[in-house]
């Protein structure tokens, strides 16, 4: 029975008052017999508020709801059999699992196998077991996400194919191979160049790893002209070009004028590269023949005019307007000067002198016109020879000397090889007193003109002056020499 007067004492009935009563007895009750409402017997025999029932976090098993509980006399936190979420945390790098216990799970480390390639992958521990799933960061471009594919940087997956020969848009005139690294695939070009002569574009060739212009020309090429014109129209900034002349191919001038050279750079702008690679022939022109002379009468005896008609000067090779490298594998010549006129007499008569021979060249020198004699009805007259024309394979030969009444006027001058002045008229052979004067080889085409503005890679064959115009000889040296050649 209950009805002691302290409920969490034993009770025990006395008679000692005369009446049956319920007293307390020294032995408690067990701990956790309820006392009252909300309250419990605890261990020392105490009534003590307690109130079982209530959610609580402190229960031994994390993953477990807690409830208190009133049994042991104390309010204490227990586990239920009720479990708690899956992934709920239940300690450092701890999570519950859905079968209720606490297992390792590191949440956000790096991991690989999430189903995007090109995310980042990460732990997740949100099912209560640890995965590797995407997080937001995109993964580099260039990341590999399959069989020829490749991440695109904005975590889309592309197919791509590395190492595949292709042609570079920024540089075709290299050997390209296509790249993946950009997240797309690209032709990016390596240290190889292509093959020279590739079309790079509309009137421009590969060479030596170079996109450069084609130009197909073969007399008096000014570059900076070419170049204006179409299909090219050159915007007149600074320029990269090469020009090549392939072997057999002859690049000649029509005109002696050392403004019409066989080539021209013409003039560039500053930081242009100019490079000329020739395996074959550039040439000026031969200059022309001196005419024979004398074409009015005279009378037998008579002093003729001293006047003399000399050779023509070659015309230029090459004028370097502008810096410009050479490597020369074939010739460059100046055109060959013109013979001289040979002189005339005038005894018995009128004897005419022999033209001068024209120059060599791919465009010869004409040869002149013979001197023409004249003498009185008795005597009569005989005409000097015209001189040969030059042409590609040698110079003119000098006309022959007229003669009349034992005298004879004389010889034209021969025109002059690739490079070489031309010879001087001869004399005539009567009379110093009645011959007129022979006319003086033209002097030779320069090879080069502005040799200063020149790198030479390989000089080749030059024939005839650099840098300069030969200065016509005096009467009577040295026909036929070839005359110095200064290196600027």
């Amino acid at each position: 029975m209950r009805d002691n007067p302290t409920p969490c004492l034993q009770g025990t009935t006395s008679c000692a008052t005369g009446a049956s009563a319920c007293v307390d007895t020294p032995a408690v009750r067990p701990p956790g017999t309820s006392c009252g409402a909300s309250q419990v017997c605890d261990t020392a025999g105490l009534c003590v508020a307690c109130s079982a029932g209530a959610s609580c976090p402190t229960n031994p098993s994390p993953c477990k709801v807690g409830t208190t509980s009133c049994a042991s006399g104390a309010l204490t936190c227990v586990d239920t059999a009720v479990r708690v979420a899956a992934g709920t945390a239940c300690g450092v790098g701890q999570v519950c699992t859905a079968a209720g216990s606490c297992e390792a799970c590191d949440a956000g480390a790096s991991c690989s196998g999430n189903p995007n390639a090109c995310r980042a992958g990460v732990i997740a521990c949100a099912t209560g077991a640890s995965s590797c799933v995407d997080s937001v960061t995109n993964s580099a471009p260039g990341t590999t996400c399959g069989s020829n594919q490749v991440c695109t940087g904005d975590g889309g997956c592309v197919g791509c194919v590395a190492n595949q020969a292709c042609a570079p848009v920024d540089n075709r005139c290299r050997v390209g191979l296509t790249s993946c690294a950009t997240g797309a695939q690209t032709c990016v070009a390596t240290g190889a160049n292509a093959a020279d002569g590739l079309a790079c574009g509309q009137g421009r060739v590969c060479a030596a790893g170079s996109c450069l212009f084609a130009i197909d020309v073969t007399a008096n090429l000014n570059v900076r002209t070419v170049l204006l014109g179409a299909p090219y129209f050159w915007d007149g900034g600074t320029v990269n070009v090469r020009v090549t002349i392939d072997a057999g191919v002859a690049l000649t001038s029509t005109s002696t004028s050392t403004l019409v050279p066989a080539f021209d750079t013409g003039v560039m702008p500053a930081g242009s590269t100019l490079t000329l690679v020739n395996f074959g022939l550039i040439a000026g022109a031969g200059g022309a023949g001196g005419s024979g002379n004398h074409q009015g009468a005279c009378s037998p005896g008579a002093v003729l005019d001293a006047s003399r008609v000399d050779g023509k000067p070659g015309g230029p090779a090459l004028r370097a307007s502008a810096l410009l490298t050479i490597t020369n594998v074939g010739t460059i010549a100046g055109g060959g000067g013109g013979g001289g006129m040979g002189a005339n007499d005038c005894v018995n008569g009128s004897a005419g002198g022999g033209a001068g021979g024209g120059g060599q060249g791919v465009v010869g020198g004409a040869g002149g016109p013979g001197g023409g004699g004249f003498g009185n009805p008795v005597n009569g007259y005989y005409n000097g020879g015209a001189g040969g024309n030059g042409s590609p394979s040698g110079p003119g030969a000098g006309g022959g000397a007229g003669s009349w009444g034992g005298c004879a006027g004389a010889p034209g001058g021969a025109g002059g090889t690739f490079g070489m002045r031309g010879a001087d008229g001869a004399t005539a052979s009567c009379s110093s007193t009645t011959a007129g004067a022979r006319g003086v080889g033209g002097a030779a085409g320069p090879a080069v003109v502005n040799n200063a503005n020149v790198t030479w890679t390989s000089t080749g064959m030059r024939l005839g002056p650099l840098n300069r115009v030969d200065q016509p000889r005096s009467r009577g040296c040295c026909p036929g020499t070839r005359q110095p050649s200064p290196s600027d």
